[in-house]
């Protein structure tokens, strides 16, 4: 070999020793050690509606020649947001491949030292054995504001300079000019008014962290009062409430927003509540059922309220059985039974459990108590469902289902469980009817629905010392 090109090959060589140490020096600048042990870095922010990152492109240079291993996952793939948004990825290093990996908590911390929610990325975006790539979406922020750390201590008010500096400038939107009331303030609806009257700091809930230690965290409750004609009622009842700040941030009870905000917006959603759930005008009612006769009542009605269509099947009395719901048919439904044994993880608490069988839309029932299966066909629209202990809502409205006994009494029945259908596109239900007192000997099957009632009420905010007892966790001893 020539002289010139073994003295070319060594420059190369130096040249690109010099290369690897400057990134080895770069990288190890601005590394945060988290309380896993592992390290979090800052690599990029971007901002406006479309998102994504792509590594230095000296990396996949480097993964060719084996210097550094390659990332698995999808550089290109692009996070859409309606509105222009900020985001911050992050490099999180693990001590060895075999760290067990958990989502980050993580919050934002401005100069004034109050906490501001931010959202992470539950999985991340690029990874391999040793590291990860994920993003966390900052909140809103006014246009002018001082540089923020993002905080990614667990418990709140531990200081554990478990922190990044993220600079200026931030995304923004503009802050609507509201008047904040003063408490009590009112706020009224199309069918009652509601009153806060205080807003007070509550410690009655349990954190168990990844460590098995326990906190008390604290949440801001508010005090309500219903008005209906202007007489108290207690016919409603908030199944969701949460704060927001003047820029649309949103901020759960256990939060609370900067108390150096102008404002805070009281946000709650309003159901009915008990028995006059079953009054209203559009209440879909069957015909006398007999109840307690261990026989299957077939209904196969439809009813249509709020542009929701219900198709209630019917009421099937007969304990410990299986059987498949074939509704493949659009104006009627087959009852088999199926050939497997009862489930044995059916209790007294869960009587009662659906799976979707092979076919679409036919489902497997085990039961071990009387029913009534109510199904929803598949909505044109992307559906939402939930069943919040026994209250079953669906795109935002919520099914009660009752029973109306000879002397015009109303017992609820709690909806115990619901199952998509192979396609996810149509659901079935069932509620109990086992809880209902032996004396009642026949009845009438009833569903509602209930739309909800939001509020928005802008409020002051709360003080400094108040803010900070929010996010104040203290350890179980």
């Amino acid at each position: 070999m020539k002289p010139r090109t073994i003295g070319w090959m060594l420059g190369i060589g130096l040249v690109l020793i010099a290369v690897i140490g400057w990134l080895s020096r770069n990288a190890a600048q601005g590394w945060v050690r988290m309380e896993d042990g592992s390290l979090v870095r800052v690599v990029g922010i971007t901002r406006g509606t479309k998102h994504n990152y792509t590594p230095p492109f000296w990396r996949a240079r480097f993964a060719r020649l084996r210097l550094v291993e390659p990332y698995q996952g999808i550089s290109d793939l692009i996070i859409s947001t309606p509105e222009p948004r900020m985001y911050v990825w992050l490099q999180r290093r693990f001590p060895n491949p075999k760290h067990t990996r958990r989502t980050l908590t993580a919050r934002l911390v401005d100069h004034k030292g109050a906490f501001i929610p931010v959202e992470v990325e539950w999985a991340p975006r690029l990874w391999n054995s040793r590291e990860e790539i994920f993003c966390v979406q900052l909140p809103y922020l006014p246009a002018d504001a001082e540089p923020v750390w993002l905080d990614f201590e667990p418990v709140p008010n531990r200081n554990s300079g478990r922190r990044l500096l993220i600079n200026p400038p931030f995304v923004s939107r503009p802050v609507p000019s509201l008047k904040p009331h003063p408490l009590p303030a009112r706020a009224k609806t199309s069918e009652f008014e509601v009153e806060l009257v205080r807003l007070d700091i509550v410690e009655d809930e349990i954190v168990i962290m990844p460590d098995n230690k326990e906190y008390v965290a604290p949440r801001i409750v508010g005090r309500l009062n219903f008005y209906e004609s202007g007489r108290r009622t207690n016919n409603w009842g908030a199944t969701e409430v949460w704060l927001e700040d003047p820029f649309g941030n949103r901020y759960e009870t256990g939060q609370a927003p900067p108390w150096h905000y102008p404002y805070w917006v009281y946000c709650a959603k309003f159901y009915r509540v008990g028995e006059v759930r079953s009054r209203v005008p559009k209440a879909w009612r069957s015909g006398w059922i007999p109840l307690h006769s261990g026989a299957d009542t077939p209904l196969n009605a439809l009813t249509t309220q709020y542009g929701v269509a219900i198709r209630v099947l019917g009421v099937f009395q007969r304990a410990n059985q299986v059987f498949e719901v074939d509704l493949s048919k659009a104006d009627r439904y087959r009852i088999r039974p199926a050939q497997v044994p009862l489930s044995s993880e059916l209790n007294q608490d869960f009587p009662v459990m659906i799976h979707p069988a092979a076919r679409a839309d036919v489902w497997q029932v085990h039961t071990k108590a009387p029913v009534l299966l109510i199904h929803i066909p598949a909505h044109p629209n992307w559906q939402s469902a939930t069943l919040t202990k026994t209250r079953f809502f669906y795109n935002d409205y919520e099914i009660f289902c009752f029973l109306q006994d000879e002397q015009g009494h109303v017992y609820p029945l709690p909806v115990v469980t619901y199952e998509l259908g192979r396609s996810n596109q149509s659901i079935l239900l069932a509620a109990r009817l086992d809880l209902l007192p032996r004396t009642v000997r026949r009845g009438r099957v009833g569903i509602t629905l209930s739309p909800p009632h939001v509020i928005r009420l802008p409020i002051p905010p709360l003080s400094k010392e108040q803010v900070l007892k929010v996010w104040e966790w203290k350890r179980v001893k």
